[in-house]
């Protein structure tokens, strides 16, 4: 009888984890990914293939083209952030903050984007605390 070997140093291709999912508490399950060689774990499958609209690109709740316009939500075709605050410099990018906030001065209803600054969690905070002008 032939058995069939399965290596146990398997990294998953998309985030470099050695655990996966394990059927019946015994055996790790990975998926062939685009190569014969590439495997991914059981929670990159789920992002990538059975549920891909809840990536973090995607999502409906994450997507960086998303902002609030008068208590609703507007999806624009472009993404408006830069990733700096318009008041104190900080950058999403170096790590300083982790989101921006999009505040609107004044609500144009012919245009979303008009009248507004990128500002950090912070300093909108301070805003609307009547902290900072």
């Amino acid at each position: 009888m032939r058995t069939r070997t399965i290596p146990l140093d398997r990294k998953c291709f998309k985030c470099g984890s050695s655990e996966t999912y394990k059927k019946y508490n015994r055996n790790p399950v990975w998926y062939r990914f685009l190569k014969d060689d590439q495997f991914i774990c059981n929670k990159c499958r789920n992002n990538l293939v059975t549920n891909p609209k809840w990536n973090s690109i995607n999502s409906p709740i994450t997507n960086p083209r998303r902002i609030a316009f008068k208590g609703r939500r507007v999806h624009l075709g472009y993404n408006p952030r830069t990733g700096t605050c318009s008041r104190c410099k900080r950058s999403v990018k170096e790590g300083d903050i982790k989101f921006t906030h999009i505040h609107h001065d004044l609500y144009d209803p012919n245009n979303p984007l008009a009248n507004t600054r990128e500002l950090c969690a912070s300093c909108h905070a301070k805003h609307h605390a009547g902290t900072l002008v």
